[in-house]
């Protein structure tokens, strides 16, 4: 049974959809009321109306914009108006898709960027036990381990006593599916990491 509300407040962060529908199945549906001078301002929408899993159809019912200064000259949109609105909407959502493309590709840069740093000193530290000869072995569980996971790398083993050194960066998709969104690691995080490697190697040297 469908069921509905008006200027819901809660469902979405920092936006209040005009109208929510409840799907049997669980999904949602949104539509906005909105002038036609604004048709296309949903997918600029504070909470990400067309990213949510749960929510599969979001629409715009528009009406014509009021001339404030004149009121009885407003009229019904034309086919041609109307065609042209059609058209302002999909201009707006083409930029929106590009945008949120290259933000994407700038996040997964960074966390490249982020996971080739501390592969090298992780390394680097390797290295230093070895030619200081400190015994070091890190093994699933461990803190450090552990903590490396949570900004993309996997240490599988790190071990100077027998020389063995096993690491590699978890891909993006891996790393993207566990968490279940698309956000790199926080800067403060790999901050850390990268801050207590640098601090070890220091100590070493």
């Amino acid at each position: 049974m469908l069921g509905h509300g008006l200027q819901v407040t809660g469902r979405l962060k920092g936006t209040r959809p005009d109208v929510l529908i409840s799907l049997s199945n669980g999904e949602e549906a949104l539509i906005d009321i909105t002038a036609s001078n604004s048709i296309g301002h949903i997918f600029n929408k504070a909470g990400n109306w067309t990213k949510q899993k749960k929510i599969v159809y979001v629409a715009e019912s528009y009406y014509p914009s009021i001339n404030f200064d004149n009121p009885s000259s407003t009229k019904s949109l034309t086919k041609e108006e109307e065609e042209q609105a059609r058209k302002r909407a999909e201009k707006v959502a083409l930029n929106n898709e590009e945008a949120e493309a290259m933000k994407r590709e700038r996040t997964i840069e960074r966390y490249t960027e982020d996971q080739n740093k501390l592969l090298e000193l992780l390394k680097i530290y390797y290295n230093k036990c070895i030619e200081k000869g400190r015994r070091e072995v890190w093994r699933e569980g461990n803190r450090d381990v552990s903590g490396l996971k949570t900004v993309g790398v996997s240490v599988k083993e790190f071990d100077t006593e027998n020389k063995k050194l096993d690491m590699e960066r978890i891909l993006w998709e891996d790393y993207v599916k566990g968490k279940g969104n698309e956000s790199a690691p926080p800067s403060i995080d790999v901050d850390n990491r990268r801050q207590s490697l640098e601090r070890k190697i220091a100590y070493l040297c």
